[in-house]
């Protein structure tokens, strides 16, 4: 069995990342792995997929073209709002285009295609598996421009009628896709994502790798991108009120700077951290190598994800697979991954946050837990073996269902 990836060109690092999470679950089913193939986009640039592609057993590129976020926003008002106006307004049906990759996909022998759902074509070729990540434009409506929400929706729209079968990581979504799409709601498959660890990340102190940085020996570590949900304005205030009461916890944090939907929010959010008088306790590194992300989650006391929304959270499967603990937002995918010695607060109380961040700041020893990380290795090749084999099914029955509807 041939199954392709589509490679997501893009700057949200949790893509990646489940992609290769598949690909590592699949690699432990021996023989029965089916080929995996990458597929990307032949102006993409190298350095973008190469990780992923070290790992593909064939890599494709093809005639695709894939907007930039910057092209995106500048269609916003241009070719978007003449669609919203023709298809949303004046109801005119829009001709349905091609997918670029409707006539490459079979002529390369592919017997399904997985894909994360951002474009409006849909491929109807081979047996497809759209990813929708999470419905934030529905539940956080006023994070994105009115424009920004039709075209989602009609992305999601087309893809959900046209896949054979819809891909999410957490019940919560699967229940807002079922709302969204009811006709379609027996194409949904919810799977239990495993992350990945790299063997050679226990091979030296995570301290070693991370000494270019010159962080301090203890802090709490915040993998979030600065987008708006991600409620970083939350743990500033509860850094502030924590220094009111003499407690000096240091957060050191990664991921992009830049939210497209509001250019400026970073810089608002230097602000209310200067205002909070804990510069000096949250460092920022910006995007990191992803070795740099595996040693900060081990050398942290804890990882800290505070955000108002989560379709999944890739920060606390990587956690729980690294045997790392969590202080996150009490939000149902969260809770659903069980992760070991959880700790959950109100993402819209302060005074919660600031209890927990203490109890934990002062509980806890910096570097790797010595019991939590021996039990997590110990139990990362049952699951990531129990993830491959539920992802061979899936695709198997896929392949299964196009062919009996195609009549192939």
């Amino acid at each position: 069995m041939r199954i392709a990836f589509h490679h997501y060109v893009s700057d949200w690092a949790a893509g990646d990342s489940f992609h290769q999470g598949m690909f590592s679950a699949l690699r432990t089913l021996g023989a029965d792995c089916p080929t995996l193939v990458l597929v990307v986009s032949e102006d993409a640039p190298e350095r973008g997929y190469r990780l992923l592609a070290n790992n593909a057993d064939e890599v494709l590129l093809a005639h695709m073209h894939v907007p930039s976020t910057d092209q995106r926003k500048l269609w916003s008002w241009r070719y978007h709002f003449t669609w919203w106006l023709r298809t949303q307004v004046l109801k005119i049906p829009e001709p349905a285009a091609p997918h670029p990759l409707a006539d490459f996909l079979p002529k390369h022998h592919i017997d399904a295609y997985f894909t994360l759902s951002f474009m409006r074509a849909s491929v109807t070729s081979v047996a497809s598996l759209v990813w929708i990540p999470d419905f934030q434009h529905i539940r956080l409506p006023d994070m994105f421009q009115a424009d920004d929400r039709a075209i989602r929706d009609a992305i999601f729209q087309g893809q959900t009628r046209a896949a054979t079968r819809l891909v999410v990581k957490s019940e919560e979504v699967r229940r807002d896709l079922a709302a969204f799409a009811p006709e379609q709601a027996g194409k949904i498959r919810c799977i239990q994502y495993v992350a990945p660890v790299p063997l050679e990340t226990y091979d030296t102190d995570p301290r070693d790798g991370l000494a270019r940085y010159h962080l301090p020996e203890k802090f709490i570590y915040m993998p979030n991108q600065f987008w708006q949900h991600k409620n970083h304005k939350l743990v500033f205030e509860a850094l502030g009120r924590l220094r009111a009461r003499g407690v000096y916890p240091n957060i050191v944090s990664t991921g992009n700077l830049v939210d497209y939907r509001r250019p400026a929010y970073f810089s608002e959010l230097m602000q209310t951290l200067s205002r909070a008088n804990a510069r000096e306790q949250f460092i920022i590194l910006g995007q990191v190598p992803r070795d740099d992300v595996f040693r900060l989650i081990r050398q942290s006391v804890c990882v800290l994800n505070a955000s108002k929304f989560e379709g999944f959270g890739m920060s606390v499967a990587e956690s729980k697979s690294l045997g790392k603990r969590v202080l996150v937002s009490d939000l149902s995918p969260l809770r659903d991954q069980d992760a070991p010695g959880a700790v959950y607060f109100d993402p819209n109380d302060v005074d919660d946050l600031a209890v927990k961040l203490e109890q934990v700041w002062t509980a806890a020893a910096p570097g790797p837990d010595q019991p939590m990380e021996t039990a997590a290795r110990a139990e990362l090749p049952r699951r990531q073996a129990a993830f491959g084999r539920a992802l061979l099914q899936l695709f198997q029955e896929a392949q299964a269902d196009f062919c009996r509807e195609h009549k192939v």
